[in-house]
């Protein structure tokens, strides 16, 4: 939007949660070794091009970001996440979400 003249940026507020999109395999699953290959294959400098040209932060370090947001600009700004409230209060937390935004 900023490349077709819209006057927005990003902006992290000082304490923030920050989220990944995370990948995992299942205990048993078909095929364990196709996983293991395709979340290396995620975490590769390929694959985190491939995120970072559509707009996600890459992980990566010889990977640059597409935005002006990046890890390190992330991890000053992150909030320590309480993960076992995140999953007792989920379907709270959600619906406040959904009925703000």
């Amino acid at each position: 939007m900023k490349d077709r003249g819209e006057s927005i940026d990003f902006h992290v507020p000082e304490s923030t949660p920050v989220l990944v999109n995370p990948a995992s395999l299942i205990a048993g699953g078909p095929n364990p070794e196709g996983g293991e290959l395709f979340i290396e294959f995620l975490l590769s400098e390929e694959g985190q091009q491939i995120k970072a040209d559509w707009g996600h932060i890459p992980l990566h370090p010889d990977v640059e970001s597409q935005t002006p947001l990046n890890a390190e600009v992330l991890e000053d700004h992150a909030m320590e996440l309480d993960v076992d409230w995140v999953i007792e209060n989920y379907d709270e937390a959600r619906n406040e979400w959904q009925q703000r935004y």
